[in-house]
């Protein structure tokens, strides 16, 4: 199976996607970075005097049990287009906060249980259209009943299909996990678990959930230069940050800058937009699911709505209309499609742009101030603003030819607990908020961003529910707006497809 290293030259992003990866409605805070007024959960984290001298780690619980495993090789699938050779392991200390953070995570784990942590990092495209090596090497092993790989970091949208085809195994079927602590992702087990059963997980050992969320950044100095008086981030907190005070702002900062009458990569727009995710935080911005869960557990369509037909309208009428987009169609399979929009607007060509969090390295050299902040509500109605962890994120997957769960809950719940003690603080307090963000609101903007990150079970499991996850973006893309009918011709086929996801599930 091909193999390709990992190209280090991405170490300098994977600096700066991080952020609190405890994410997800109401997430819980970090320790030692607690917002104002709020009180430090009991189950964080405790420091102790028995850790390894010069790591300043924290010991694991102390409900794990003691255990020496022998030299056992804990080995990790991981993706070339991800940042998980950054995150999983790291060969020794070089001075970067997040790969010293790894590096001091793992040897106290290492040393502790006597294993030795492997990363084994899969090309993910073979060009355009080409194959999807870590999902079908999963597969394939699985299938063949061979025991290569502990966990499986894999592609949100692909890890939803090995999930439906019995290819992983339940996480919480795995002993010592205790899944309701703040080192594990609570919006990813609300709102994926499915018949009780919780096949896709994320947590603090794994930030490429956080990577990969959507936000905006605007250019301070064309603010100022287009005359708009009110604070952007007052706005945002106050909860006027919407769809339509986003388009009224973007339609008048749109400029022919060479006077030849047409629109193009040469001019000022108003919004540097990304199709595809950045298309789909136009639907959960607004606070729009496929489904959600109902009180007897399962799941309702709630897509179709007067609401969701209008949250269509009003994106079509931010890209299409009145030259106030510039657009980039992003190319499948494409790491960061952020780089040429980013590019874009390094040189002042926009206003405000989509981008994901893994992308705000990228503006290190620019030399105007840029600021943060979260995608517009629909309306002031809208109680909290919105957004998801793209598809192209991954999820942590347990192969279900791994071949001890015992092992793998023990390791993996002292990997996520030291993630959120050592790892997480580097990427906070230091990388995040000192070395990528020109200022403090910023930081507080990217807590707003991060509180209330939707998992849809009709986005992650689009596959096997009726493919409406993509809905808004078929039709911004065709250039169409009529939600209504789209979704009519695929209700009853979607209704059967999540009907049948759900017992497969049984």
């Amino acid at each position: 199976m091909p193999k390709k290293p990992f190209v280090f030259a991405l170490c300098a992003i994977a600096c700066a996607l991080v952020l609190l990866a405890f994410a997800s409605c109401g997430g819980d805070d970090l320790p030692g970075a607690a917002p104002a007024g709020t009180e430090e959960s009991a189950a964080e984290p405790e420091q102790s005097s028995s850790a390894e001298p010069g790591m300043s780690a924290p010991v694991v619980p102390d409900r794990l049990p003691k255990g020496d495993y022998g030299g056992y090789e804990f080995r990790v699938m991981t993706r070339d287009t991800a940042h998980h050779s950054v995150y999983i392991d790291a060969e020794n200390e070089n001075g970067e906060y997040i790969n010293d953070a790894v590096y001091r995570r793992n040897r106290i784990i290492e040393d502790l249980y006597n294993i030795r942590i492997k990363s084994i990092q899969f090309l993910e495209f073979d060009g355009p259209g080409g194959y999807l090596y870590p999902f079908n090497e999963l597969m394939k092993t699985v299938k063949a009943g061979s025991d290569e790989y502990d966990l499986a970091m894999i592609h949100m949208i692909n890890a939803g299909v090995l999930a439906s085809g019995k290819y992983l195994i339940d996480w919480k079927e795995i002993p010592h996990l205790d899944l309701g602590q703040p080192w594990w992702d609570q919006g990813v087990t609300d709102g994926l678990m499915i018949n009780g059963k919780l096949y896709l997980n994320s947590g603090d050992f794994n930030l490429d959930c956080t990577d990969f969320t959507w936000g905006m950044i605007f250019n301070k100095k064309l603010w100022q230069d287009f005359g708009f008086e009110e604070d952007i981030y007052e706005t945002v907190k106050s909860g006027k940050w919407t769809l339509e005070r986003f388009g009224g702002i973007i339609k008048q900062s749109t400029r022919d800058i060479n006077g030849d009458g047409i629109f193009d990569e040469n001019d000022q727009y108003g919004f540097i937009a990304i199709d595809r995710g950045g298309l789909t935080n136009f639907m959960f911005g607004s606070g729009e699911r496929v489904y959600k869960k109902n009180d007897s557990g399962g799941f309702d369509l709630v897509l179709k709505s007067e609401r969701m037909q209008t949250a269509v309208e009003r994106t079509y009428d931010i890209y299409w209309n009145n030259n106030s987009s510039y657009v980039f169609r992003e190319p499948p399979g494409k790491y960061l499609p952020e780089d040429e929009p980013m590019d874009m607007f390094m040189e002042n060509k926009g206003l405000l742009a989509s981008a994901r969090l893994a992308a705000m390295p990228v503006l290190r050299g620019m030399e105007i101030d840029f600021g943060i902040i979260p995608q517009p509500k629909f309306d002031e109605a809208q109680s909290e603003y919105c957004t998801f962890s793209d598809g192209h994120a991954s999820m942590m997957c347990i192969p279900a030819t791994m071949p001890d769960t015992d092992l793998f809950g023990v390791v993996m719940e002292a990997l996520a607990y030291t993630s959120r003690s050592i790892v997480l603080p580097a990427y906070y307090d230091v990388s995040l908020t000192t070395k990528f963000t020109r200022d403090d609101q910023s930081s507080e903007m990217i807590d707003i961003i991060i509180k209330n990150r939707i998992f849809d079970v009709g986005y992650v499991y689009n596959d096997s529910t009726g493919n409406l996850g993509f809905i808004i973006n078929e039709l911004i893309q065709a250039k169409k707006t009529d939600f209504t009918s789209a979704i009519e011709r695929k209700e009853a086929a979607a209704s059967k497809a999540l009907e049948k996801l759900i017992d497969s599930f049984e």
